[in-house]
């Protein structure tokens, strides 16, 4: 019985030889792209407390599409010692729960490891370090870094996460960043947040403050910014100048007074609005929601949750912070004062009451939605016809 037999012309030798190589050319397009350079930025930063390579001072954080790399630098440089095991930890909330209540809950740690030899190792845990799997560290031993490249895809792939750092050696803990601070006025649990896409509004209505009304510089106002559309409310301070990493109350601290209804009658009454919500961060604090709870001139506030800043705020002159409507009501037009003080000695700015409504609807998008309407009547008329 004669099989059929299949003729390879040199044109078909060539395709097959074309496609070889471009499957090739993926695959190595692939490989550099799970190991792009990935450029970090620094999400936050912690005071010198003496204890040396244990001694977080910044934390930093970056991507490509496969790996998230976190590198954190120590106040000095970092040695290796007979005998004992030195640890740098990366807690990481993936769900972002931690700001509903500002109980810190994490789902993963990454944990780098220099034993006595000199030896680096990493692993990726659960929350309750039920091992994962290995990680690629790198730094070390004689640098002032550690870090560590996490894969996107077994931390949930998400577009930020929250941190939290410590150290330790064979005998215990040795550092926490951010700063533990139970001293302070809001000492909920604070966290770093890593941001892997940027969140940059487009401002609505953009009021200027006068420079030098206040003569602390990161406490002075020149921008007060708002953009209200249906998701959410969008709150930003341009600052004459830079603000602080660290620092607290004591330092400084930003807020922004938000009439929900544009009604004076209603809310805490401050700078001509009656506030319904007051967005307030301290320096090297995360920001915090509360609702009034007063009779208009006390100062009665409740906590609804923690929210996040769209990009790190300090070593800038910039506060962008986001209300989500799902945390609060607005109306078609608010109002917001914003406010800088610190407790120090009680030097503030203030701002002007900014009026900002939800944007009307753009001729082009009335022209889009007309559009579909009339494309669905009229592929209706048609079928009507076709019957």
């Amino acid at each position: 019985m004669l099989r059929n037999r299949i003729t390879v012309t040199p044109r078909i030798k060539l395709e097959l030889r074309v496609l070889g190589f471009l499957l090739i050319l993926a695959l190595m397009l692939d490989i550099l792209t799970a190991n792009a350079q990935i450029t970090t930025s620094i999400i936050g930063a912690d005071p010198d407390e003496g204890f040396g390579d244990l001694d977080v001072v910044s934390v930093h954080c970056g991507n490509n599409t496969t790996y998230l790399e976190v590198n954190i630098t120590v106040a000095s440089t970092i040695t290796n010692k007979t005998g004992v095991d030195k640890y740098w930890a990366v807690q990481i909330d993936s769900d972002l729960d931690s700001a509903n209540n500002g109980t810190w809950d994490y789902e993963y740690v990454a944990v780098v490891r220099l034993n006595g030899s000199g030896v680096l190792t990493a692993a990726l845990y659960n929350s309750t370090y039920g091992y994962i799997e290995d990680l690629t560290p790198f730094g070390g031993n004689g640098t002032s870094y550690v870090g560590v490249y996490i894969p996107l895809a077994d931390i949930g792939g998400k577009p930020e996460y929250y941190f939290r750092i410590y150290t330790q050696n064979t005998s215990g803990e040795v550092d926490h960043a951010p700063l533990n601070d139970t001293s302070a006025a809001e000492p909920l649990g604070d966290y770093y947040i890593c941001h892997l896409t940027v969140k940059a509004p487009i401002w609505s209505v953009k009021q200027p403050d006068p420079i030098g009304d206040v003569n602390v510089s990161e406490l002075d106002v020149t921008w007060l910014n708002t953009t209200l559309n249906s998701s959410g409310l969008y709150l930003g301070f341009t600052l004459n100048g830079t603000i602080p990493w660290y620092g607290g109350e004591e330092t400084a601290i930003y807020e922004f007074f938000i009439d929900a209804d544009n009604n004076t009658s209603t809310g805490y009454s401050i700078g001509g609005i009656g506030a319904d919500y007051l967005v307030e961060m301290s320096v090297g604090y995360i920001p915090r929601l509360y609702e009034y709870t007063g009779n208009g001139t006390s100062w009665s506030w409740s906590l609804i949750s923690l929210i996040d800043y769209l990009k790190t705020p300090g070593g800038t002159r910039e506060l962008l912070v986001y209300v989500p409507s799902s945390k609060a009501s607005f109306s078609q037009e608010v109002a917001v004062v914003g406010y800088t003080t610190r407790s120090v000695d009680w030097l503030y700015d203030t701002t002007s009451p900014e009026v900002v409504p939800i944007p009307e609807p753009t001729i082009v998008s009335i022209i889009v939605v007309l559009a579909i309407i009339v494309v669905f009547y009229l592929s209706k008329y048609k079928k009507r016809k076709g019957e």
